[in-house]
């Protein structure tokens, strides 16, 4: 017996679904980039097709009929799970100002899990999919508010740069007017980076990472461009987001105790450091 949601066939979702996902499993996109990848597919197959082999291209233009289906249904969803929404958000904690935020993203969800929503990879019925993706992306929405909160209380720290969870201080360099102490730190902080010895593309991700509190949501996580701009110096092309963070890692330990040795101190045992929020 088929499952059916409304005048929603689930069990049809499912196998279209996984034609996306089988077209997309074809590129060298990551996870991350699925929905972008397959709304974009949507507006511009030809595109896509451009890039396949004759025997490929007619497979593609076989299943391109049957590939989109939760186009065809995804605001009767949306509206239908709509309640589940505010739903979670009445068993959550946020800040006020948070809501319409909060609302927002939990939407987004709904529809996303509609495109994602496949016999590949997930077993549950679909409400309880959807349920777990709109409760996973708002309590994810509110840790990393709460973690930006807490870092805008503190006075310009080194884990403001880095995410190492220790009070040093660049000479107070957030509250100092005091020029001679800025142009001190400021050479304290380039005699750190010539001694961490950083190749061309480690010296791009430092920069990344310590300038990641200027993007803005809606854009690529702070990492990509590095992804796309070195991908000739990494493994087969690509790297995975633990391969990201042990580099990022490696680097935090660079600069720790290179920090120290610029200003003749001892170098200290270095905090665990809290990437994962920022990956």
């Amino acid at each position: 017996m088929e499952e059916v949601y409304g005048n929603v066939d689930i069990n049809r979702l499912r196998r279209s679904n996984d034609l996306q996902w089988k077209w997309f499993s074809r590129t060298e996109n990551y996870k991350n980039q699925y929905i972008k990848w397959i709304l974009d597919l949507r507006k511009n197959p030809e595109e896509f097709k451009k890039t396949l082999s004759p025997a490929m291209k007619s497979a593609f233009s076989k299943d391109l009929k049957e590939m989109f289906y939760a186009a065809e249904i995804e605001n009767e969803l949306v509206t239908q799970y709509a309640p589940m929404v505010t739903h979670i958000l009445k068993k959550v904690t946020y800040r006020v100002t948070q809501e319409d935020e909060l609302i927002s993203i939990g939407f987004i969800a709904v529809r996303n899990a509609v495109w994602q929503y496949r016999n590949i990879g997930v077993k549950c019925l679909f409400k309880t999919y959807c349920h777990n993706s709109v409760f996973m992306r708002i309590t994810g929405e509110i840790s990393k508010i709460n973690t930006l909160f807490r870092r805008r209380a503190k006075k310009c720290t080194m884990t403001l740069y880095s995410d190492i969870n220790n009070d040093i201080k660049f000479n107070d360099i957030a509250i100092s007017s005091d020029e001679d102490t800025s142009m001190e730190t400021t050479e304290i902080l380039n005699k750190t980076i010539e001694l961490m010895n950083l190749k061309k593309e480690d010296k791009y991700l430092f920069s990344l990472l310590i300038n990641r509190s200027k993007s803005q949501r809606g854009e690529e996580v702070w990492y990509q461009p590095y992804l796309n701009n070195c991908k000739n110096t990494f493994p087969k092309g690509r790297l995975s987001k633990e391969a990201v963070r042990l580099r990022i890692l490696k680097l935090q330990k660079n600069f720790w105790i290179n920090w120290h040795v610029a200003q003749g101190l001892d170098v200290p045992v270095m905090p665990k450091p809290r990437m994962g929020i920022a990956i």
